[in-house]
């Protein structure tokens, strides 16, 4: 809404500045507006109705919106001003239903307060989710996201094993899987408390890979890429890197050996060193340096080239070059 309220002034100061009023005028402008909004009935035109949206955004009075000319500002201007009231008596004044909702929602989210709750028809149960989440009582959360907050917030992983039982309504539970969204709750609480064990909890390869590599950026620990597993599919070629490796180097050693700290690579000598070996070189293929190459170990070598590493797995691996040669 910051953003919007900029834009909106940009606008304003726009149309003022053209009209030939310097940036001292615009600053008094802006303050008439916001002592006495009926300023703008001495305007006239889109500098009116402006002057008008902007006085009924920065007032929180939507009954302002009303003195717009043009129906699509209007409307913009009952839209904009809902999210900027605190007062919930001035919700009332808002056009639509679905207006007069959102504003009590926000009401009741911002004073943690699901008495306001009742004045919603449409989504009562979605403004009572949003207290919950924002008090942290999972005694009162009546979707899977208001679990999943909760349980990051508390650090109680075992609020996601709630979730299956979660009552929806029969139209509720068209849109929601129970059983995807506790699996989701896992990944968030893992990757958001950086646990590594929880990410074992996720059924999805790809989801727990993608898990542990996250957690791994998280804590700027390359260690933790170790944990990544990529099951083997039967009747597989074997290759000089399994499907587990390339996924190690390509989604989670990059993003923590970086241009920085690319001596990185050197931890992952705990997982083999053919895989120390291949950080360094796919941090040098990135960055364009080939000189990260003089870091690679080849037996019988104290100074490696990125081509000595080549030709090695050439002759050794029978693995032709994965990049092109330094010229």
């Amino acid at each position: 809404m910051i953003n919007k309220q900029i834009l909106l002034l940009g606008i304003i100061a726009t149309v003022l500045l053209v009209s030939g009023c310097s940036e001292n005028q615009f600053e008094e402008y802006r303050n008439k507006i916001q002592q006495d909004p009926s300023y703008c009935d001495g305007l006239k035109g889109e500098e009116k109705d402006l002057c008008w949206l902007f006085a009924a955004e920065i007032r929180g009075e939507p009954e302002l919106c009303t003195k717009i000319g043009a129906p699509e500002l209007q409307e913009e201007c009952f839209e904009e001003v809902a999210t900027e009231i605190t007062d919930p008596e001035k919700c009332e004044k808002l056009k639509t239903q679905y207006d007069k909702e959102n504003c009590y929602t926000r009401i009741a989210m911002l004073r943690k307060d699901v008495a306001f709750c009742e004045k919603v028809i449409d989504n009562k149960r979605g403004c009572q989710n949003v207290v919950a989440r924002v008090t942290n009582n999972e005694n009162g959360c009546l979707f899977p996201d208001c679990l999943t907050a909760v349980a990051i917030a508390k650090k109680n992983v075992d609020l996601c094993k709630k979730i299956p039982t979660m009552q929806l309504l029969e139209e509720e539970r068209e849109n929601i899987n129970l059983a995807e969204e506790e699996q989701s709750c896992y990944g968030f609480y893992a990757t958001n408390v950086n646990d590594v064990e929880i990410c074992y909890k996720l059924k999805d390869e790809g989801v727990r890979n993608g898990c542990f590599a996250q957690i791994a950026r998280n804590t700027d620990n390359i260690k933790i890429c170790k944990n990544i597993k990529v099951a083997v599919i039967p009747g597989q070629m074997p290759s000089f890197l399994d499907k587990t490796e390339e996924f190690k180097i390509l989604n989670c050693y990059p993003y923590i050996a970086t241009k920085d700290n690319p001596e990185k690579c050197d931890e992952v000598k705990d997982d083999s060193m053919k895989l120390r070996n291949e950080c360094y070189m796919e941090i040098s293929r990135r960055m364009k340096n080939p000189e990260l190459c003089q870091n690679i170990i080849i037996p019988g070598k104290t100074s490696v080239t990125c081509e000595d590493y080549f030709e090695y797995l050439n002759k050794e691996f029978n693995v032709a070059p994965t990049v092109p040669r330094q010229r």
